[in-house]
């Protein structure tokens, strides 16, 4: 319950299902307007994550017949994985690939995180020994403190709502990150400016709406833990 007054009249607000928490803003006419925040423990809803890369494969015969594939590895997933079109440079096939949750929505509750993956596959239509498949996933956070945990094999994942200040990353057991020291070495910026730690062997983990300065100064923060 709420009590107000304006010096000589008082009155009671009672709010249903309060929460502890009161949101003040102008209602456009002078006066106030008091509503109760939602609870921090609500789940929530995201349906405006995006997320972009690019997947390279190589290309010993500069093949011009090239297409792509994306197969969902799981079954009612949320939004949509779409490539671009390849493009060949000295050796090496590139593809582009963007994440959308387009009209869908899904709720993710504080401390959870949510992953879909997909195989997404390049085909040689001239040389079918030269198809070849890499597997790109979507990590989705919820609303503070992720812990997002990832082993050898995750192939080319990307995290929607990394919070820099509240959720952690666990990288197990990546010969390639054994120190700080090597893991800062392994962080740059891909091509949409989002910051992405190369492990090797195919995998590596990219930080939508996160720089890397952002992300270097969360490894400094031990945001980004080694096991």
């Amino acid at each position: 319950m709420l009590s107000v007054t304006d010096g000589t009249n008082s009155a009671n607000i009672t709010f249903d299902n309060f929460n502890g928490a009161l949101d003040f803003a102008s209602d456009g006419h002078g006066g106030t307007a008091i509503t109760d925040a939602p609870a921090a423990t609500a789940a929530n809803p995201l349906n405006t994550a995006t997320a972009q890369g690019t997947l390279s494969f190589a290309d010993n015969d500069a093949a011009t017949d090239l297409s792509t594939t994306v197969t969902p590895d799981g079954q009612n997933y949320v939004g949509h994985l779409t490539t671009g079109t390849v493009t060949e440079s000295n050796g090496t096939a590139s593809i582009d690939y963007g994440f959308s949750l387009g009209n869908d929505q899904i709720n993710v509750a504080p401390g959870q995180t949510v992953t879909q993956s997909y195989e997404v596959s390049l085909a040689d239509a001239a040389n079918p020994a030269a198809n070849a498949t890499q597997t790109v996933a979507v990590t989705i956070g919820g609303a503070g403190n992720d812990n997002f945990v990832f082993a050898p094999g995750v192939g080319h994942d990307t995290i929607l709502n990394f919070n820099v200040q509240q959720d952690t990353v666990e990288l197990d057991h990546f010969a390639n990150a054994q120190t700080v020291q090597e893991l800062q070495t392994l962080i740059t910026a891909d091509t949409h400016g989002n910051a992405v730690i190369d492990l090797g062997n195919h995998d590596s983990i990219t930080f939508a709406n996160t720089t890397q300065a952002q992300l270097q100064q969360a490894v400094q923060n031990s945001h980004v833990l080694l096991h």
